[in-house]
């Protein structure tokens, strides 16, 4: 593959002779077809070369930093003894926010909203002692 996407060509020839079938430009791609492929470009890291390379690995280390952080960060603030949740605060409009913000993505990706739904349904017939032996 090129490094820019508009260096990008799909070619189809004749298994039997070996003409060309079609050769197609990415000038001749739709609008729609054009964002694919510039989007596909960025995330595997062809598109601005080694630049684009070192961004996306900035990106994966800060995932990986956020993922630790945030175990580091429960251990700190979780109960004593308990391997449960921090005790929820009243009138934290944060958890409001959050719960909208998750009620749209859930919207915008069905697999994810089906997936939050499954957890709902657990949570709710999970029986108490569970519930409580959790800390939940």
């Amino acid at each position: 593959f090129p490094g820019d996407v508009r260096g990008q060509r799909v070619v189809h020839l004749s298994r039997y002779t070996g003409d060309v079938l079609s050769d197609v430009g990415y000038r001749n791609y739709g609008a729609a077809g054009r964002a694919i492929e510039w989007g596909i470009n960025i995330h595997t890291g062809l598109q601005f070369g080694w630049i684009n390379q070192l961004v996306m690995l900035a990106a994966c280390l800060a995932i990986i930093a956020l993922a630790f952080s945030a175990a580091v960060m429960w251990w700190k603030r979780r109960p004593r003894g308990r391997l449960a949740a921090p005790p929820r605060r009243s009138g934290d409009r944060a958890a409001l926010g959050a719960v909208a913000v998750a009620a749209v993505l859930g919207l915008l990706y069905p697999l994810l909203g089906a997936s939050m739904l499954v957890a709902l349904l657990v949570d709710a017939l999970l029986p108490q002692r569970w519930h409580e032996r959790l800390g939940l």
